[in-house]
């Protein structure tokens, strides 16, 4: 009888080695519409993924399989920077003021250039006299006010001001923003999520704009979300009229006040001074006119506008027109701008984010073009958790790496940053958020709720307050070297 064990054994030598070589494939990773074919629902556009084929998967230490992910060597370039900073402040100087440990501190890589956090704390020295404008552009992770809400209402308590700043003429939020009821009628939106009839050209810095219908209007009442929420004391509209236009305006449902904009291709602003708790715009007639926005604000103190671009990278933002930016800058200028984007970019295991690094470098350089009296605070991507191969969820190794890329933008670009990836990881990171009682973020496992969000604000107004104190200690102490 012929024997067949060596070849049903080295059949099986056969296979396992396929099997462990299969491990060493790069993932394989579907778009969200094919993913769907398969039964997966992604909660981003990243799709899904074929889990990978790994024998000794019970055996192997699986953090530090992840560790081994993280750009260790970008790490290592970033604490030598730091740590070259430290040495060239001035010795002379010592802060004897410690921040505490677990606090997530801001780093000011525009020390010497005035493009980090300097212009911004300045300016907080004159907000009795003047309003402190900040431009908050982020994508998803903030929309509806989530983190911004909290962050206006601590800065307006300590600082002063009021109302809920900039408001888009209509609003895929607008149902669940909480610091302000925000209604509107008959408008055709445009937005850069849009594959036909959007121009660039006419974008505004949240790259979308409006036309009114017949009997457009768009309405803003205050709130008690939170402090400064209640109330405010101007509203303004933002629009281009080439043929002008005639407005009113119905403040607390009371007053009605006319306006008529001339004929001009330049963006125009009208505002009206309250006290305001809601403001109505409505627009009588306006051939040809593109607006962009309302604003519900303070004649001083802060005014903290939320531009949430969902499914935006930010690296788009490049390509709003010079002249229209600039034009923005003259009605409306700002104090700081932060840039907080990533989760349509992040992947679970990705290494490498030079490109996207690249990219945003040109978005901070042409924001600085056109907003050039403004410092610059880059915000990193939060926490995100995946389901693992055990069916634990775990920190995505790829946003970490993401969060130092962009650290490294920042730094290259001597400009601020602030890690919100380890301020959520402080907090136990997002697998950890979503478990709290009650929760601090939504269970798509990316991004946070009110409550969470709150809590992000408190310490990025931490780490804002902190850092305020810093640049007036310095300040102090050097204006008296120079009157030695």
């Amino acid at each position: 009888m012929k024997n067949f064990l060596p070849r049903t054994f080295l059949l099986t030598l056969i296979v396992v080695a396929i099997l462990l070589g299969l491990y060493y494939l790069p993932p394989i990773t579907f778009s969200g519409s094919i993913g769907s074919w398969f039964g997966w629902s992604p909660s981003s556009n990243n799709g899904g993924s074929l889990r990978q084929v790994d024998l000794l998967g019970d055996l192997r230490d699986k953090k530090a399989t992840e560790a081994q992910q993280i750009d260790t060597k970008l790490l290592k370039s970033l604490e030598n920077k730091e740590a070259e900073k430290e040495a060239a402040a001035d010795s002379a100087f010592h802060d004897t003021v410690k921040a505490p440990a677990e606090m997530i501190k801001i780093v000011d890589y525009g020390d010497n250039t005035l493009m980090g956090m300097a212009p911004f704390y300045e300016a907080l020295n004159h907000v009795k006299q003047r309003p402190v404008r900040i431009a908050f552009l982020g994508d998803s992770f903030v929309e509806g006010d989530i983190l911004t809400g909290d962050l206006r209402a601590m800065l307006q308590q300590h600082f002063g001001g009021c109302g809920v700043g900039w408001m888009d003429i209509t609003s895929q939020t607008a149902g669940f923003r909480q610091t302000v009821t925000h209604t509107y009628n008959n408008w055709d939106s445009y937005s850069y999520q849009d594959r036909h009839k959007f121009s660039r050209k006419l974008q505004g810095i949240d790259k979308r704009y409006y036309q009114p219908r017949f009997g457009a209007w768009v309405d803003g009442k205050c709130s008690h979300y939170a402090f400064g929420n209640d109330h405010c004391a101007n509203t303004s509209l933002f629009f281009i009229a080439k043929n002008g236009a005639n407005l009113n305006l119905q403040i607390n449902q009371n007053d009605t006040f006319n306006f008529h904009a001339d004929a001009s291709p330049d963006l125009q602003m009208l505002t009206h001074k309250g006290p305001i708790k809601r403001a109505r715009w409505n627009v009588d007639k306006a051939n040809g006119a593109y607006f962009y926005g309302m604003a519900m604000d303070g004649s001083n103190g802060i005014i903290l506008d939320n531009f949430s671009m969902r499914g935006n990278s930010g690296t788009q933002l490049s390509n709003i027109p010079d002249e229209w930016l600039a034009k923005f800058n003259q009605e409306r200028p700002y104090d700081l701008i932060v840039i907080q984007f990533g989760l349509n970019v992040v992947t679970k295991m990705r290494e490498d984010y030079n490109f996207y690094k690249k990219d945003m470098m040109r978005v901070i350089e042409h924001l600085h073009k056109a907003f050039p009296q403004a410092g610059i605070l880059v915000i990193s991507v939060g926490d995100r958790a995946y389901r693992a191969d055990d069916g634990e969820m775990s920190p995505m190794p790829g946003a970490k790496n993401l969060s130092i890329y962009q650290q490294s933008l920042a730094a290259d670009a001597k400009v601020a940053f602030w890690n919100l990836h380890d301020a959520m990881l402080a907090q136990g990171g997002m697998a950890e958020m979503v478990k709290a009682k009650p929760s601090l973020a939504n269970l798509d496992y990316t991004h946070i709720n009110f409550r969470g969000g709150k809590v992000m604000a408190q310490k990025l107004y931490e780490a804002l307050l902190f850092g305020k104190g810093q640049y007036d200690r310095r300040k102090a102490f050097t204006l008296k070297k120079r009157n030695e």
